[in-house]
């Protein structure tokens, strides 16, 4: 786990894609309930996971991100090194990023809209650049 760990931090670090093992590590530590209701297509995590992925896709930024979930009813609290979400309407359903999994934590988003600007910005080849 720690190879894993490290290799992940390396990874988020560097703008790298995080290796997942086939979406198993969500289920880490989840409960018979929480398989069962997202087995159902009935799972809360998974509906968050949903809106933070919308909201990724919108945003180019992570102010403009929280004002979207915020605007989707999420709750978002931030602390130096984590963020928790919960969900719209509710006080009792939250949820840590890290527990999302790697790919919904802050760092990994503002790596995501850092690359998705660099790859926007980049230029076309054969492209004259005047100056």
């Amino acid at each position: 786990h720690e190879i894993r760990r490290i290799n992940d931090e390396l990874s988020l670090k560097y703008g790298l894609p995080i290796l997942m093992d086939n979406d198993l590590r969500h289920n880490k530590g989840m409960t018979w309930h929480e398989w069962d209701a997202k087995k159902d297509g009935n799972s809360w995590k998974e509906q968050m996971r949903s809106d933070i992925q919308s909201a990724r896709d919108k945003a180019s930024s992570w102010e403009e991100f929280k004002e979207l979930m915020q605007q989707s009813g999420y709750k978002i609290r931030e602390t130096k090194s984590t963020v928790t979400y919960t969900v719209p309407d509710s006080d009792t359903r939250k949820c840590r990023d890290s527990r999302l999994g790697n790919e919904y934590i802050r760092e990994a988003l503002c790596n995501y809209w850092k690359t998705r600007t660099q790859e926007a910005t980049k230029e076309t080849p054969g492209k004259i650049k005047y100056e």
